[in-house]
């Protein structure tokens, strides 16, 4: 009876471990500024992200959002949680090759959007990476303490 109420409470202590979620979102903040660097202080205007391949040639992930830029003309937002136009934020390969971050903005808040520059990613995306190797190494601990547990029960019985 001990060996059955032990397995269903490590059961259920596996489900609420493995439940547990990295966010899938990255935070990005810039400046606005128009052709002649003047800053673009309160105003609505568009933002488009492209995550690019380590070639920066195919795009594995582009979203728009819709933001407004605060008296200094900065805005805030969350790449992964805007409209997305091609993939899947949720499917990109972290572990494979370096990635870069194309952002383009249309002053007027449509999609005429001009390019503002590429940079490579560094380490918070690959975070996203770890997380999903760090649960395969915590499940197998649990199973290799589950299986000893399991050959110590079935030794004393």
């Amino acid at each position: 009876m001990i060996k059955y109420l032990f397995t269903i409470c490590l059961s259920l202590w596996c489900c609420v471990a493995i439940s547990q979620n990295v966010p899938q979102k990255i935070n990005y903040q810039a400046a606005a500024r128009n052709a002649s660097g003047t800053i673009l202080a309160n105003q609505s205007l568009a933002v488009k992200i492209e995550i690019l391949d380590a070639n920066q040639t195919s795009i594995l992930y582009a979203e728009t959002h819709s933001t407004t830029t605060n008296a200094f003309g900065l805005f805030s937002l969350q790449i992964g949680g805007g409209t997305a136009t091609t993939g899947s934020f949720s499917t990109i390969n972290w572990g494979v090759g370096n990635k870069y971050l194309r952002t383009s903005i249309d002053i007027n808040g449509g999609n005429n959007f001009t390019t503002m520059g590429t940079s490579p990613l560094l380490s918070v995306p690959y975070a996203q990476y770890a997380a999903k190797a760090d649960t395969a190494l915590y499940i197998k601990g649990i199973s290799d303490q589950y299986r000893r547990l399991q050959t110590q029960l079935y030794i004393k019985n």
